[in-house]
Protein backbone atom coordinates (compact mmCIF):
# COMPACT_ATOMS: atom_id res chain seq x y z
CA UNK A 1 0.00 0.00 0.00
CA UNK A 2 2.30 2.55 0.60
CA UNK A 3 4.83 1.60 -2.38
CA UNK A 4 1.61 2.55 -4.51
CA UNK A 5 1.25 5.58 -2.99
CA UNK A 6 4.94 6.86 -3.31
CA UNK A 7 4.22 5.87 -7.08
CA UNK A 8 1.25 8.59 -7.31
CA UNK A 9 3.32 11.00 -5.32
CA UNK A 10 6.24 10.82 -7.82
CA UNK A 11 4.29 10.62 -11.11
CA UNK A 12 2.86 14.05 -9.31
CA UNK A 13 5.78 15.28 -8.84
CA UNK A 14 6.98 14.80 -12.66
CA UNK A 15 4.01 16.37 -13.94
CA UNK A 16 4.49 19.68 -12.24
CA UNK A 17 8.34 19.47 -12.43
CA UNK A 18 7.68 19.19 -16.73
CA UNK A 19 4.33 22.05 -16.36
CA UNK A 20 6.81 24.07 -14.43
CA UNK A 21 9.65 24.05 -17.08
CA UNK A 22 7.09 24.83 -19.74
CA UNK A 23 5.68 27.74 -18.46
CA UNK A 24 7.18 30.50 -19.82
CA UNK A 25 8.11 33.73 -18.16
CA UNK A 26 8.65 37.27 -19.24
CA UNK A 27 11.18 39.66 -18.12
CA UNK A 28 10.86 43.49 -17.32
CA UNK A 29 12.19 45.31 -20.15
CA UNK A 30 11.38 42.63 -22.90
CA UNK A 31 9.36 41.96 -25.68
CA UNK A 32 5.91 41.09 -25.72
CA UNK A 33 2.68 40.70 -27.58
CA UNK A 34 -0.28 43.44 -27.08
CA UNK A 35 -3.66 43.92 -28.14
CA UNK A 36 -4.55 42.71 -31.82
CA UNK A 37 -0.85 40.95 -31.25
CA UNK A 38 0.96 44.77 -31.66
CA UNK A 39 4.95 45.00 -30.42
CA UNK A 40 4.73 45.74 -26.85
CA UNK A 41 7.27 45.57 -24.08
CA UNK A 42 6.92 44.27 -20.50
CA UNK A 43 7.60 47.87 -18.08
CA UNK A 44 5.82 49.23 -15.63
CA UNK A 45 1.96 50.37 -15.84
CA UNK A 46 2.82 54.20 -14.48
CA UNK A 47 5.55 54.64 -16.71
CA UNK A 48 3.18 53.11 -19.83
CA UNK A 49 0.48 55.43 -19.71
CA UNK A 50 2.60 58.55 -18.34
CA UNK A 51 4.62 57.84 -22.34
CA UNK A 52 1.32 57.80 -23.83
CA UNK A 53 1.28 53.70 -24.13
CA UNK A 54 -1.94 51.44 -23.40
CA UNK A 55 -1.25 48.30 -21.75
CA UNK A 56 -2.68 44.79 -21.45
CA UNK A 57 -2.77 42.38 -18.42
CA UNK A 58 -1.46 38.54 -19.01
CA UNK A 59 0.78 39.11 -21.78
CA UNK A 60 4.00 39.27 -19.10
CA UNK A 61 4.07 36.02 -17.35
CA UNK A 62 6.19 35.44 -14.02
CA UNK A 63 6.61 39.29 -13.74
CA UNK A 64 5.38 41.20 -10.59
CA UNK A 65 1.79 42.47 -10.55
CA UNK A 66 2.58 46.14 -11.71
CA UNK A 67 4.16 45.22 -14.72
CA UNK A 68 2.00 44.71 -17.86
CA UNK A 69 2.32 44.77 -21.91
CA UNK A 70 2.39 47.90 -22.89
CA UNK A 71 2.21 49.21 -26.74
CA UNK A 72 2.22 52.33 -28.15
CA UNK A 73 0.66 51.88 -31.81
CA UNK A 74 0.85 55.61 -33.32
CA UNK A 75 4.02 57.61 -33.23
CA UNK A 76 5.79 60.10 -35.62
CA UNK A 77 4.13 59.95 -39.17
CA UNK A 78 2.99 56.86 -39.54
CA UNK A 79 4.81 54.62 -37.23
CA UNK A 80 4.50 52.29 -34.01
CA UNK A 81 6.65 51.70 -31.15
CA UNK A 82 8.58 48.36 -31.38
CA UNK A 83 11.86 46.48 -30.75
CA UNK A 84 14.83 48.05 -33.41
CA UNK A 85 15.55 44.72 -34.13
CA UNK A 86 11.37 44.68 -35.07
CA UNK A 87 11.69 47.60 -37.49
CA UNK A 88 13.20 47.71 -41.21
CA UNK A 89 12.38 51.24 -41.69
CA UNK A 90 13.86 54.07 -39.65
CA UNK A 91 13.78 54.85 -36.01
CA UNK A 92 12.77 58.20 -34.07
CA UNK A 93 13.89 58.51 -30.01
CA UNK A 94 12.17 59.35 -27.38
CA UNK A 95 8.96 58.61 -28.06
CA UNK A 96 8.06 55.20 -27.18
CA UNK A 97 7.57 54.16 -23.27
CA UNK A 98 10.31 51.23 -22.19
CA UNK A 99 14.02 50.47 -22.94
CA UNK A 100 16.13 52.97 -25.42
CA UNK A 101 15.87 49.78 -28.30
CA UNK A 102 11.98 49.94 -28.14
CA UNK A 103 11.62 53.05 -30.19
CA UNK A 104 8.86 54.40 -32.47
CA UNK A 105 9.60 52.82 -36.33
CA UNK A 106 8.52 54.91 -39.16
CA UNK A 107 8.09 53.15 -43.03
CA UNK A 108 11.05 53.48 -45.30
CA UNK A 109 10.97 55.46 -48.54
CA UNK A 110 10.38 53.73 -52.05
CA UNK A 111 6.55 52.41 -51.09
CA UNK A 112 5.07 50.03 -49.59
CA UNK A 113 5.37 48.89 -46.16
CA UNK A 114 8.42 49.73 -45.06
CA UNK A 115 8.02 47.36 -41.85
CA UNK A 116 7.19 50.09 -39.92
CA UNK A 117 3.51 51.18 -40.99
CA UNK A 118 0.55 50.09 -39.02
CA UNK A 119 -2.37 50.48 -40.97
CA UNK A 120 -5.62 49.88 -39.12
CA UNK A 121 -7.75 47.04 -38.75
CA UNK A 122 -9.07 46.24 -42.47
CA UNK A 123 -12.82 45.73 -43.03
CA UNK A 124 -13.02 41.16 -43.38
CA UNK A 125 -15.19 40.70 -46.35
CA UNK A 126 -18.95 39.21 -45.59
CA UNK A 127 -19.66 35.49 -46.20
CA UNK A 128 -21.86 35.13 -49.25
CA UNK A 129 -19.91 36.30 -52.50
CA UNK A 130 -16.78 35.41 -50.58
CA UNK A 131 -16.77 32.20 -49.79
CA UNK A 132 -16.05 31.20 -45.66
CA UNK A 133 -12.80 29.61 -46.21
CA UNK A 134 -11.62 32.86 -48.03
CA UNK A 135 -13.15 34.60 -44.73
CA UNK A 136 -11.92 32.40 -42.86
CA UNK A 137 -7.87 32.93 -44.45
CA UNK A 138 -8.33 36.24 -44.27
CA UNK A 139 -9.16 36.19 -40.68
CA UNK A 140 -6.41 34.34 -39.73
CA UNK A 141 -3.88 36.36 -42.20
CA UNK A 142 -4.74 40.19 -40.25
CA UNK A 143 -4.42 38.51 -36.36
CA UNK A 144 -1.57 36.41 -37.59
CA UNK A 145 0.12 40.00 -39.06
CA UNK A 146 -1.51 43.07 -37.52
CA UNK A 147 -1.09 46.14 -38.81
CA UNK A 148 0.35 45.34 -41.96
CA UNK A 149 -2.89 44.52 -44.03
CA UNK A 150 -4.57 47.32 -45.60
CA UNK A 151 -7.27 46.13 -47.45
CA UNK A 152 -8.80 42.29 -48.48
CA UNK A 153 -10.58 41.09 -51.63
CA UNK A 154 -11.62 37.46 -52.38
CA UNK A 155 -14.28 37.58 -55.69
CA UNK A 156 -13.54 39.31 -58.93
CA UNK A 157 -15.97 40.85 -62.09
CA UNK A 158 -15.94 37.42 -63.90
CA UNK A 159 -18.24 34.24 -64.14
CA UNK A 160 -18.00 31.29 -61.73
CA UNK A 161 -16.63 28.62 -63.08
CA UNK A 162 -13.84 30.63 -64.56
CA UNK A 163 -10.22 30.59 -65.11
CA UNK A 164 -9.49 32.27 -61.63
CA UNK A 165 -10.61 31.55 -57.98
CA UNK A 166 -11.42 34.77 -57.73
CA UNK A 167 -14.47 34.35 -60.07
CA UNK A 168 -15.99 32.02 -57.26
CA UNK A 169 -14.75 33.97 -54.24
CA UNK A 170 -12.31 31.12 -53.10
CA UNK A 171 -9.38 33.18 -53.10
CA UNK A 172 -7.65 36.10 -50.83
CA UNK A 173 -6.28 39.59 -52.02
CA UNK A 174 -4.22 41.19 -49.80
CA UNK A 175 -3.29 44.58 -50.04
CA UNK A 176 -0.25 45.02 -47.79
CA UNK A 177 1.23 48.53 -49.55
CA UNK A 178 0.48 51.97 -48.59
CA UNK A 179 0.73 52.92 -52.29
CA UNK A 180 -3.12 53.81 -52.92
CA UNK A 181 -3.52 51.80 -56.38
CA UNK A 182 0.05 52.31 -57.72
CA UNK A 183 2.02 49.08 -58.86
CA UNK A 184 4.71 48.87 -56.69
CA UNK A 185 7.23 46.13 -57.57
CA UNK A 186 8.03 43.85 -55.18
CA UNK A 187 9.54 40.58 -53.66
CA UNK A 188 7.28 38.07 -54.05
CA UNK A 189 5.86 36.41 -50.90
CA UNK A 190 4.40 33.10 -50.14
CA UNK A 191 2.13 32.61 -46.80
CA UNK A 192 1.23 29.22 -46.19
CA UNK A 193 -2.12 28.44 -43.76
CA UNK A 194 -3.33 25.39 -42.31
CA UNK A 195 -7.09 25.98 -41.68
Amino acid sequence: MRYIYLISVMAFWTTSSQASALFERSVENGSCKGSGGAPGVCIATSKCTADGGKFISGACPGTPDNIKCCTKTSCGSNGNCRFTSQCSGSTLTGLCPGPADFKCCVPGSGGGNGGGTSFPAPKIPAVGACKARSVDAAKAIVKAFPGKVREIGCKRDCGCPGDSEHCCGMATDLMCSSGGGVRIQQPKTTICLQL
